[in-house]
């Protein structure tokens, strides 16, 4: 259910890779260059993750996949909120380590959570202008706030992804996956 949007975050990379559940993930440098909200940084308790400096945003993220796969979502969660400071830190856009915190926090029913984190990726991409991401990332979200049983934020997500896909210059991928997403 979640594999549609998320997707088509690959084909704005042209990388795609299976992962866990339902999601697909993507990465590219292009991508990888703008931020996301604080909200997918800090732990649950509102504090940033401790970061081990020797360690790159590429060694957390190989151990989130690696937890991911094994199951281990709590430490998934940890690795991946590792590798998206590491990737803000560097200035730009964590989107793998934001769509594999999402996903690790699906895989926990956290549906609300994983919504936030996407809506998160969704603002931060509209501050850099980078509107597939933001599209994308806006119609995951709001497919987990259905989910969640949000309706007034799936209004206004609704709404302001309507906007988008009107106004913006999207490409016709992006329009499609996001069509798709939305049914």
């Amino acid at each position: 259910m979640l594999v549609t949007t998320v997707a088509s975050l690959a084909l704005l990379a042209t990388v795609h890779q299976p992962v866990g559940f339902h999601f697909q993930r993507i990465v590219s440098p292009s991508l990888e260059t703008s931020s996301v909200q604080q909200d997918s940084l800090l732990g649950s308790r509102g504090f940033a993750p401790l970061l081990d400096q020797s360690r790159t945003a590429d060694d957390h993220l190989d151990s989130a996949r690696r937890a991911m796969k094994s199951g281990e979502f709590d430490i998934a969660r940890r690795e991946f909120r590792s590798a998206a400071a590491l990737a803000r830190a560097a200035g730009k856009l964590p989107l793998e380590s934001v769509l594999g915190l999402a996903e690790a926090l699906y895989a926990q029913s956290y549906n609300r959570e994983a919504a936030t984190t996407l809506e998160a990726l969704a603002t931060e991409a509209s501050l850099r202008g980078d509107n597939n991401v933001e599209a994308l990332a806006l119609a995951e979200a709001l497919w987990l706030n259905t989910e969640a049983g949000q309706r007034t934020t799936v209004r206004k997500q609704r709404t302001r992804l309507r906007n988008l896909m009107k106004d913006a210059v999207l490409t016709p991928d992006v329009q499609r996956a996001v069509r798709a997403r939305l049914g």
